[in-house]
């Protein structure tokens, strides 16, 4: 309700307009099934959402980034639909358009679940389990929103609170994601290495192929 309680005139006048964030709890969630549908209903998404308003339909990239207090990009969302890779994660296209941040005039709304961006993830390629593009959890503490719409941009405060079941200290957790982080880097890595072998590949076959004696 937060656009609501907030829309006024001076809103109404603006181009674009990025509402205030609730601070999200760092809950620790015991079950996949989350989000799941059940009795006809769903669960809200993980995470926070996060509303803005566009006075007209955007002409470029709705972008909304998350940084944290030292002005890293922890995870970026876009207007820019991402293609499915091909991978045996078989995603649904639809939730592909869901993920899209809507360019539509009007208050809009999306969500963030918390997590750092992911890994590359090589195109066609074999999951065993989990997903290379879900990156770790942020762990508690400062951040910031950041809307940018035709180049234009905005910033609201975000505060991440600790679970306050959770008895893992602050300095455990920013050890975790630090760990994190670099299996992810180098998960990214080999997923570019792969590329360049893929690319390298078609060439020898095309230089094959024109190499070919004419019949």
């Amino acid at each position: 309700l937060r656009p609501v309680r907030d829309f006024n005139a001076t809103i109404a006048s603006s181009a674009f307009h990025l509402f205030p964030v609730a601070d999200p709890v760092r809950w620790r969630l015991g079950s996949d099934a989350y989000g799941a549908k059940a009795a006809g209903f769903s669960n809200p998404p993980r995470g926070v959402s996060i509303s803005y308003f566009l006075k007209e339909k955007a002409k470029g990239d709705v972008k909304i980034e998350i940084l944290d207090d030292q002005g890293t990009v922890v995870r970026k969302l876009t207007s820019i639909l991402r293609e499915p890779d091909g991978s045996d994660d078989n995603e649904d296209p639809e939730e592909l358009k869901k993920a899209a941040l809507s360019v539509d005039a009007g208050v809009q709304r999306t969500s963030w679940d918390l997590t750092w961006e992911g890994a590359a993830k090589i195109k066609g390629g074999k999951i065993d389990t989990g997903d290379p593009i879900e990156g770790p959890r942020a762990v508690p503490g400062p951040y910031s929103v950041r809307l940018t719409v035709d180049g234009k941009t905005q910033t609201a405060p975000l505060q991440i609170l600790p679970d306050p079941r959770g008895g893992v200290s602050q300095a455990d957790l920013e050890a975790q994601v630090t760990h994190a982080l670099r299996v992810r880097n180098d998960v990214t890595k080999l997923t570019s290495l792969v590329n360049d072998l893929r690319s390298v590949k078609e060439q020898l076959k095309a230089r094959s192929k024109a190499l070919e004696p004419r019949k």
